[in-house]
């Protein structure tokens, strides 16, 4: 019996006219690290897993590649973040039919600079202990608002219980 691992990143093109976008990452912090000083932003390291314990400090990582710039030489462009998550209905839900809703939380923020190239860091709010585990989709959009061109990415992951909860 073997294991292997399909790499599933996608390659960059290389055209500069382009909007591109890495994969996006999921990021923790160790928690023999939380409480050191100094930027948390140093301390993180991949989350190797798809299925996230409720009250994870969970961190979202991607970069943006060949933003177009102003003549005055800015970048401006917008990042939307969307979370959907599968969750189960009350009873009635379950006695008239489906018995799972989907929950949409997002958010807009715009951004302005000089490099045509950026990292972004996101913390996921997690803090919903759910009683069964929740399917979760993570989308990135990001828009460049100097050449229109919009580029998006999603992940998904699993939230679980805490040990606490079950």
């Amino acid at each position: 019996m073997f294991v292997a691992r399909v790499d599933t990143l996608q390659s960059l093109r290389a055209e500069a006219s382009e909007l591109e976008m890495s994969d996006l990452r999921l990021m923790s912090v160790p928690p023999s690290a939380r409480d050191e000083g100094g930027s948390i932003l140093q301390k993180m390291v991949p989350y190797p897993y798809d299925t996230v314990p409720a009250q994870t400090p969970l961190f979202l990582y991607f970069e943006i590649y060949h933003l177009g710039q102003s003549e005055q030489g800015q970048t401006r462009y917008t990042v939307t973040y969307e979370a959907r998550r599968q969750t189960r209905k009350g009873f009635l839900g379950r006695l008239f039919g489906d018995d799972t809703q989907t929950e949409v939380t997002s958010t807009t923020a715009e951004y302005t600079g000089r490099k045509r190239r950026t990292e972004e860091y996101l913390q996921l709010d997690l803090e919903t202990d759910p009683k069964r585990p929740q399917p979760t989709q993570v989308t990135v959009r990001v828009t460049d608002n100097v050449t229109g061109n919009e580029i998006e990415r999603s992940i998904s992951l699993t939230l679980t219980p805490s040990e606490g909860g079950r």
